[in-house]
């Protein structure tokens, strides 16, 4: 959570430079295969002429709190609300009770791990 104590605005980070170049990269790519199918006639199962399909990911935008001034200045930031304060659990200890009683105690381990669990 380092990210969310250092909030702000900066001109560049690691995750910033990647997605930029990322992005750069995709649309490049994409020019390309443009261009390629313009300049070159179709002929009978050419690849350049098939439909695809391009997955982008990126990483910066799953932790948005670091940004640059162009994103920061799009929000005003006094109509913005902070947000409400939870009571700390020592607050509601019955409601810590029933989650404690939820949790399971013991979790076994076993060869066969459900496909998407992340057991």
């Amino acid at each position: 959570m380092l990210a969310v104590a250092e909030a702000g605005v900066y001109d560049l980070t690691r995750q910033i430079d990647y997605d930029e170049n990322t992005i750069f990269q995709s649309v490049r790519r994409i020019h390309d295969i443009g261009r390629a199918r313009q300049h070159r006639p179709a002929t009978g199962g050419d690849a350049l002429q098939r439909p695809f399909f391009m997955f982008v990911s990126l990483s910066h935008t799953s932790d948005p709190y670091l940004t640059t001034q162009e994103y920061w200045d799009r929000y005003n930031h006094d109509e913005i609300d902070m947000p409400k304060v939870i009571p700390d659990a020592d607050d509601d200890s019955e409601g810590l009770q029933q989650l404690c009683f939820l949790l399971p105690t013991t979790i076994e381990m076993t060869d066969v791990v459900p496909f998407g669990c992340a057991c």
